[in-house]
C-alpha cells in the first residue's frame, strides 16, 4: 500500500491541475493546510503529537484551486486572514482571503499595473498590512486596508522604485523576509549579507547589511535561493526575528535583526522545502512530498535552540472527491465539520502605521518523482484525480 508521502507527491507531480499547497497560522497560532483536495486545521502544537493527526475540514465554497505556478499565502495578523496569491490560473492577477473568523472564501480583484504574477515575489508588512512586492527589476505595493474578506472594489499594485541591486533583472526570484520595517533580500551576491528596503522612508539602503554568525568561528548564511518565514511576537510587538532555509536544507538560520545576527541550528531532515511558516515558537516546513515537520524555536534565549531538533506531524489526510472542474467556486463539503479543531478567533485591532513587521510566505516548490509513471496512472485511473490522498 502507497505511504500517504508518496501519494501527496504523485498528486502533485501528474494532476493536470497541480495544487501547490499552503500552510500558514491564524492569530492564536492554530496551524492550517490549504490547496489539497481539501483544506485542514491542525490545531496549536500541543495537538501535534497526536499519531495520526486528524484534522479539521474546512468548507472549499469559493476557494481558489491553488492550480497558479507562482501561489503564495501570508498571515494577515490584525485581520486574522489568509491572503492567497496567484492561486487561479484563470485570474492570475487577484488575491483570494480566507477569513479565519468567519471561515469563508473572498475573491479580492487587483490591477495588476506593470506586475508580472507568474514571477512575482511578494512579503505582507504586518503592521500597515502593505504587500511589497518584487517584480520584473521594479518594487510594487498594495495597500489592503484592513480586509478580512472583499471589499468588492479593485485594489492596485502602486509602483515604488527600481531598487539598484535588482537592476537589470538581476534578483528574478529573490528571497525577501521582514522585520522592524526592513525588508530583507538573502540572496543579492555575498554570503553573511543582505539589501535592505526601509518601508516607511520608501529607501533602499544603499551598502548590504552585515549579519555576523553567533558561532565562534562561523561562516554566516550563504547566498542563495530558499524559504523564509517571520516568527511573529504578540500582537502589539514589532517582530524582530525571521527564519531562512537553504534549498539545501543544511541549516535553519535564525535573523536577529536587532542584533544583525544569524544563529545556524538544525536544518530540517528532510531537505526539500516546499513551504515554510512560524508562529511565535515553532518553525513548520511542508516538504516537496507534502510532509509537515516542525521544531521549536525559543525567541528569548538562543541557547536552547541550539537542541532543538525537527519532527514529524503525522497529519491524516482524510479527503472527499473534490470539484472535477478545478474552479474550486462549487462547494463540495460543505462547511467545516464537527471534528474540527480550528483555533479561529476575533478581528485583532486595526493596523498601526508606525512599525512594521511581516509574515513572510515561501514561493518555490520542489521537484517530485517518487512512484513511477505507470503505478502513478494506474492509482488515478481506480481513485479518480483527487482522492488519491
Amino acid at each position: 500500500m502507497f505511504s500517504k508521502a508518496l501519494l501527496v507527491a504523485s498528486f502533485l507531480l501528474l494532476s493536470p491541475v497541480a495544487a501547490v499547497p499552503c500552510i500558514g497560522f491564524d492569530i492564536n497560532w492554530g496551524l492550517y493546510v490549504f490547496g489539497l483536495a481539501q483544506d485542514y486545521s491542525l490545531g496549536p502544537s500541543s495537538n501535534w503529537n497526536q499519531n495520526p493527526l486528524q484534522g479539521g475540514v474546512l468548507t472549499t465554497t469559493g476557494r481558489p484551486p491553488f492550480n497558479g505556478p507562482n501561489t503564495s499565502c501570508y498571515l494577515s495578523q490584525y485581520s486574522n486572514a489568509l491572503y492567497v496569491l496567484n492561486a487561479d490560473t484563470t485570474q492570475p492577477s487577484n488575491m483570494h482571503i480566507y477569513s479565519f473568523e468567519t471561515q469563508s472564501w473572498t475573491t479580492q480583484q487587483l490591477d495588476g499595473a506593470g506586475t508580472d504574477p507568474n514571477s512575482l515575489t511578494a512579503i505582507l508588512d504586518r503592521n500597515t498590512n502593505v504587500f511589497f512586492a518584487l517584480s520584473n527589476s521594479k518594487l510594487y505595493s498594495l495597500d489592503m486596508g484592513t480586509l478580512a474578506q472583499s471589499d468588492g472594489t479593485t485594489r492596485p499594485w502602486v509602483a515604488v522604485q527600481d531598487p539598484p541591486f535588482a537592476a537589470n533583472n538581476a534578483y528574478p526570484k529573490p528571497v525577501m523576509a521582514l522585520a522592524e520595517n526592513h525588508i530583507h533580500f538573502l540572496n543579492t551576491g555575498t554570503p553573511a549579507k543582505v539589501n535592505i528596503f526601509v518601508i516607511h522612508f520608501s529607501y533602499t539602503q544603499p551598502e548590504p547589511q552585515f549579519f555576523g554568525p553567533l558561532e565562534v568561528g562561523g561562516s554566516g548564511f550563504p547566498s542563495t535561493t530558499g524559504q523564509t518565514a517571520s516568527i511573529f511576537k504578540d500582537i502589539t510587538t514589532p517582530q524582530q526575528k525571521f527564519a531562512f532555509v537553504p534549498d539545501d536544507g543544511t541549516n535553519t538560520y535564525i535573523f536577529d535583526v536587532l542584533a544583525n545576527t544569524t544563529q545556524a541550528i538544525a536544518g530540517p531532515t528532510v531537505k526539500s522545502t516546499s513551504r515554510l511558516a512560524a508562529s511565535q515558537r515553532e518553525l513548520v516546513q511542508m516538504t516537496s512530498s507534502g510532509e509537515l515537520w516542525w521544531i521549536p524555536l525559543n525567541p528569548d534565549d538562543a541557547q536552547p535552540n541550539y537542541s532543538a531538533t525537527w519532527s514529524k506531524i503525522n497529519f491524516a489526510v482524510n479527503t472527499p472527491t473534490a470539484n472535477p472542474s478545478g474552479s474550486g467556486n462549487g462547494n463540495t463539503n460543505g462547511s467545516a465539520s464537527s471534528s474540527q479543531t480550528s483555533t479561529r478567533t476575533g478581528v485583532a485591532n486595526s493596523p498601526s502605521s508606525n512599525s512594521s513587521v511581516p509574515n513572510s510566505a515561501s514561493h518555490a516548490h520542489g521537484s517530485l518523482g517518487l512512484l513511477s509513471t505507470g503505478l502513478l496512472t494506474l492509482g488515478l485511473g481506480f481513485c479518480g484525480l483527487w482522492s488519491i490522498l
